[in-house]
């Protein structure tokens, strides 16, 4: 375990939110610096972001009428009417526009079944025209149960690469936080 780890169930643990915020105010900030060494020259215009937590706090310094947002979670520290937690499920298809960007960010973990993270998987893949971004652990990361109101998963990406390879993707980055917790996936739709 890193520090960072052990710091962040303390503060779940102890339930101090403004600590938990912190380390997502960090995550996000890793987050946007690498999507911005990514795409150094483009403008992520009306991005589809799959998974959205009920603050939007990813999309802090961006105006989220800009933004299209498919599925809707009470927030990562809240029960919802399910057993993820999801007000409305991001593994059921919607018809939106696709778009060039799309955006899943710290979702998977909360997804408690395989079959509903292939679903997710596809669906994001159905909504990009270029781009995906996800981002997810890095590791199994061991948040004991009395610590946060649900189960988190630890999902290994890679596993699903041929989803991707199968509908015209290819992985073009990985990158990893310093903190060696989470990892960015981007993928490119091959023309």
């Amino acid at each position: 375990m890193t520090m960072v780890h052990d710091n962040m169930i303390k503060a779940y643990r102890a339930g101090k939110v403004e600590d938990i915020r912190s380390y997502d105010f960090k995550f996000n900030q890793w987050a946007w610096n690498s999507i911005s060494k990514i795409f150094p020259e483009e403008v992520v215009v009306q991005p589809i972001d799959v998974g959205i937590t009920q603050d939007a706090s990813f999309w802090q310094n961006y105006d989220k009428n800009d933004v299209r947002f498919v599925g809707y979670r009470l927030g990562a520290y809240k029960k919802g009417p399910n057993e993820d937690g999801w007000k409305m499920p991001i593994h059921n298809r919607v018809d939106i526009e696709p778009s060039d960007y799309v955006f899943c960010i710290d979702q998977l973990n909360d997804v408690s079944k395989e079959d509903r993270v292939k679903a997710i998987l596809e669906n994001l893949i159905a909504y990009s025209n270029k781009y995906i971004l996800i981002s997810c652990w890095a590791y199994d990361i061991k948040i004991p149960d009395e610590v946060i109101c649900r189960k988190r998963h630890y999902w290994e990406l890679d596993r699903y690469f041929y989803l991707f390879e199968k509908n015209g993707f290819k992985l073009i980055v990985k990158a990893v936080s310093s903190d060696a917790i989470n990892v960015l996936y981007v993928f490119k739709r091959k023309f």
